[in-house]
């Protein structure tokens, strides 16, 4: 179990690397639809982690106030408010304002295709570097461990 553990263990880390490094980015190429939105939110680890709260929080069916994500990234109102008037202008953002213009921040349709697209790219990866056979493999070992027990409690009694 320990060896099946440190396989996926040091595939993630190739995983994990390849994308740091621009995988994704140099594996959709500088022409494609996807680029411009790729390289501005893979530019700083604020902007990586921008999109991706407002995707989980579109895909959960929340939309967010910018105050609240200034807090959750650390980050000042300023890089924050920063961050979405770029992402707005870039149609990667969509801010919905209330009548006391209070702003709502969601990832726009195009930011959410793009994440799917990355989502495939990564998905491929980890299945090339064989992680999810390994993952499988650690929950069969987990859930046969699990059946095992109960199965000697059983007896037990």
């Amino acid at each position: 179990m320990n060896l099946l553990k440190q396989n996926y263990a040091k595939g993630l880390a190739r995983l994990r690397r390849e994308d740091a490094m621009g995988g994704y980015k140099n594996f959709i190429g500088p022409d494609h639809k996807f680029t411009a939105v790729c390289t501005y939110y893979t530019s700083t680890l604020n902007r990586r982690l921008f999109s991706m709260a407002i995707i989980d929080n579109t895909y959960s069916g929340q939309a967010t106030v910018p105050s609240r994500l200034a807090r959750l990234l650390s980050v000042s109102r300023n890089t924050m408010d920063a961050m979405i008037a770029e992402g707005e202008a870039s149609g990667w953002v969509d801010v919905e304002r209330d009548q006391n213009n209070q702003r709502r921040v969601e990832a726009s349709p195009f930011l959410l295709e793009s994440w799917l697209h990355y989502a495939d790219w990564a998905r491929s990866h980890e299945d090339s570097l064989g992680l999810m056979g390994i993952y499988q493999a650690i929950h069969a070992v987990e859930v046969s461990a699990k059946i095992a027990a109960e199965r000697a409690g059983d007896l037990d009694d």
